[in-house]
């Protein structure tokens, strides 16, 4: 028996991983936020073991929203493993400005890279040190 998409019209709990993943899916397809919905379900997808999902999912989201969402990039590569990747988008969003960076000294997908010297970088150029 083949695997269901975690990502698509009629999800069940049998499609995801946990209970508490099937929840945080309901909830992402239902935001009305179009950065906070494609996000979310890529986090969930990439989180639940679904990594074509979630980067299919990034991919429309890059075409989208360009250099706008460029934490959320990061986010979402941290939680795929793309630990350079997501080190880049980071730095990419210190360049562009991008608001969701007053987040990263708290937000809980970044702990796989906050110990990282270039994390730490960006939030120290990000605190005017």
């Amino acid at each position: 028996m083949g695997q269901k998409p975690i990502v698509g019209s009629n999800p069940t709990p049998s499609a995801t991983c946990c209970n508490s993943a099937f929840d945080s899916l309901a909830e992402y397809k239902a935001e009305p936020v179009y950065w906070a919905r494609q996000t979310g379900l890529a986090v969930v997808a990439a989180r639940s073991g679904h990594p074509d999902q979630a980067r299919a999912l990034l991919a429309e989201f890059k075409a989208k929203n360009s250099d706008a969402s460029s934490y959320q990039y990061a986010q979402i590569l941290t939680q795929l493993g793309d630990k350079q990747a997501a080190l880049d988008a980071l730095e990419h969003a210190l360049v562009v400005r991008d608001a969701g960076l007053l987040l990263m000294h708290t937000d809980p997908l970044m702990g796989p890279i906050r110990n990282d010297i270039r994390f730490q970088t960006v939030e120290k150029r990000l605190q005017g040190e």
